[in-house]
């Protein structure tokens, strides 16, 4: 992997944000309070949990190291749950190990709310 795969967007990338910044100002406003709903709602749905708050963008991460779990074993029970999650082992160091990424900008508010009983389902599996 080259150090310009994580700096320069790709071409497809570059024409995602012409064309976001082409839009009227409220539709950005409009996208900006759903995407910020859905994060509220996934926080909403982990509380309790020791969840790492995202100020804004696309997704959030799940201490589950605190929790005295492995992030593989939390991601695979998770997905047997229905709930995908990405163990971050391998992309950061020891701290990346510790979490699962929770990507919440693409889901309705309705399938988030069903989110923290599944991951307290997968949290409590052989604990």
């Amino acid at each position: 992997m080259h150090i310009y795969s994580g700096l320069l967007a790709s071409g497809f990338a570059q024409i995602g944000a012409r064309v976001a910044l082409e839009q009227p100002p409220e539709d950005l406003a409009t996208a900006n309070e759903e995407w910020q709903r859905r994060r509220d709602e996934t926080l909403r749905q982990l509380d309790g949990l020791p969840a790492v708050p995202a100020a804004g963008g696309w997704s959030l991460l799940l201490d589950v190291a605190a929790l005295g779990l492995d992030c593989v074993e939390v991601s695979d029970r998770l997905l047997e749950r229905k709930v995908a999650a990405t163990p971050i082992r391998g992309w950061g160091g020891e701290i990346a190990d510790r979490h699962v990424r929770f990507v919440f900008s693409n889901e309705p508010v309705e399938r988030l709310a069903q989110l923290g009983d599944r991951v307290r389902q997968a949290l409590a599996v052989g604990g």
